[in-house]
């Protein structure tokens, strides 16, 4: 089992939030509360036939709800190893399978694999998918034998990766594509200092934009709203452009978790309260949803069925 100091990914805006108490003891063998533990407030609007998929690393689970209500739908049927991001190209979800050292790919509406994309030699933590290429981009944390970190590059989301990594970054964290191909990424540089980067499309070189600034706290997990690239830092998310903080969401439950807009709602996973939490976009605030019953909720993604 691979030691839990490099699997707290999420923790990228404190640290070891996730998987355990980050001394290397395994949280799969913790009883898994269930779900269930739904508290709902009333939305005006509904999207018919979108899901939540919510990857549990501290129970090695996938579970599916609606979303935005957040009823149960069902759990996905796969040897997972502490699972952690997700991503979607809007008809498949990705999750990131962190100690497999591999992707696991489902049909929006599926329980059971389409495929496995093998990422032998690293641990990947984070996913994005590029609209613009149809490119699958993995943020791996380190390899497999403590060494830096890279990104994968998956052509048209197949075949075997290109790798690119840097002598300017160690750990890789949280990676997302905007609307022109531009991949941006969160981590801990060679100094172990955080830093959020970029790769330009069509580059093969890691640009440090910038290390921890007092604008955005530590830089932590990244999204996307369609116009802005957004980050998660201290007491919520800030829409950014470069280095500068261009707009702000508060939320109540803090911006330490990963998380997924879509449209109007962003939704976080916040493990250190074992809960999944929706709030209106931009507005922030409280939440308008929280759904319990979580160990360690790391990945959020959501989708339209088919």
């Amino acid at each position: 089992m691979i030691s839990h100091r490099f699997v707290c990914a999420a923790a990228i805006a404190s640290a070891c939030l996730m998987l355990t108490d980050c001394s290397g003891e395994s949280g799969s063998s913790v009883p898994y509360p269930g779900l269930g533990a739904l508290q709902q407030n009333a939305f005006e609007h509904q999207r018919a036939g979108s899901l939540l998929f919510v990857s549990d690393s501290g129970t090695n689970d996938v579970s599916v709800f609606s979303f935005p209500k957040g009823a149960p739908v069902r759990t996905l049927d796969a040897a997972f190893s502490e699972p952690q991001g997700e991503c979607t190209d809007g008809k498949n979800v990705y999750v990131a399978n962190t100690e497999a050292s591999n992707v696991v790919e489902f049909a929006a509406d599926g329980s059971t694999p389409t495929r496995t994309i093998d990422d032998q030699g690293y641990f990947p933590g984070f996913c994005s998918y590029d609209s613009t290429t149809g490119d699958l981009a993995v943020g791996n944390i380190i390899s497999t034998t403590s060494g830096p970190g890279s990104i994968a590059i998956y052509r048209k989301s197949s075949g075997k990766p290109h790798f690119i990594t840097s002598n300017k970054t160690f750990e890789i964290f949280s990676v997302q594509y905007d609307g022109s191909g531009n991949l941006f990424m969160t981590g801990f540089d060679a100094q172990f200092y955080p830093f959020f980067g970029e790769l330009p499309a069509g580059s093969k070189h890691i640009k440090i934009i910038c290390s921890s600034t007092s604008t955005i706290g530590f830089p932590g997990a990244l999204g996307w709203d369609g116009r802005y690239i957004v980050v998660g830092g201290t007491g919520g998310v800030y829409r950014v452009r470069g280095c500068t903080n261009i707009g702000f969401t508060p939320l109540d439950g803090g911006g330490e978790g990963d998380f997924y807009i879509d449209g109007k709602y962003l939704v976080m996973g916040y493990p250190g309260s074992s809960s999944v939490q929706t709030y209106d976009y931009p507005k922030g605030g409280a939440a308008i949803s929280t759904i319990g019953g979580f160990y360690l909720p790391i990945g959020v993604v959501a989708v339209k069925a088919r």
